[in-house]
C-alpha cells in the first residue's frame, strides 16, 4: 500500500497542478482508501516528503542504469547529457518540477525539497565519481556540473511552454557537453 501510494502521488504530481494533489485525490486515483493512505502518511507533507525521497531514489537508480547502458565506443559524457535530457521529459522529472514550483509558496515543502536535493546531489556526484571520475573537489568541475545541471533544468522548464525549438535544444545540449568536456579536460591536466 505504501509503495502504491507513493507511485500514485508521483502520477498525480506529473499530471495535475500541485494544488489538486490531495490525500483524497491520491487515494481515489490509486483506488486506495483514504484511511489506508493516512495510516502510512498522516499528513500531506509527510506523503510529499516520502514522495520526494522516493523520486530521488528512482532517479539515482535510473542514473546508474543509464551510465551502465552506454553503448560500447560511445562517448560517456555525450551519452550522460543526452540521456539526462531525455529523462527530464519523463513522469518522475515532471513530478519533481511540480514540487519545485509548489515549494515557492510553501516553506515547509521548500525545506524538505532543499534537504533532499542536497542528499541527491551528493549521491549523484559519488556515482559519477566512481563511474567516470567526476571530481567535484576540482572547482572547475564543480562549477561546470552546476552550470550543466541548471541549464538542463531551465531547458526542461522552457520545454513545458514550448519556448525552445529543437535546433535550440540541440545547440544548448552541445554547449553543456562542451562545458563539461572542458572542465574534465582541465581537471585531468592538473
Amino acid at each position: 500500500m505504501r509503495a502504491l501510494a507513493l507511485e500514485t502521488t508521483i502520477q498525480c504530481l506529473a499530471d495535475r497542478p500541485y494544488s489538486e494533489v490531495s490525500l483524497a485525490a491520491i487515494a481515489q486515483r490509486g483506488n486506495l482508501s483514504r484511511g489506508g493512505v493516512q495510516y502510512h502518511f498522516p499528513t500531506r507533507l509527510a506523503l510529499l516528503k516520502a514522495a520526494i525521497e522516493y523520486l530521488h531514489e528512482r532517479r539515482l537508480e535510473t542514473f546508474r542504469h543509464d551510465l551502465a547502458s552506454c553503448p560500447p565506443g560511445a562517448d560517456l559524457l555525450d551519452h550522460m547529457v543526452d540521456i539526462s535530457w531525455k529523462r527530464m521529459g519523463e513522469r518522475h522529472f515532471r513530478a519533481y518540477q511540480e514540487l519545485v514550483l509548489a515549494a515557492r509558496g510553501e516553506p515547509e515543502l521548500a525545506a524538505v525539497l532543499q534537504a533532499c536535493h542536497r542528499s541527491y546531489m551528493r549521491a549523484w556526484q559519488e556515482i559519477a565519481r566512481s563511474v567516470f571520475g567526476w571530481d567535484v573537489t576540482r572547482p572547475a568541475v564543480a562549477k561546470a556540473g552546476i552550470i550543466g545541471h541548471f541549464l538542463l533544468d531551465g531547458m526542461a522548464f522552457g520545454r513545458i511552454g514550448g519556448r525552445l525549438s529543437e535546433a535550440e535544444v540541440e545547440d544548448l545540449l552541445g554547449y553543456v557537453k562542451a562545458i563539461l568536456r572542458e572542465a574534465t579536460r582541465g581537471a585531468a591536466s592538473h
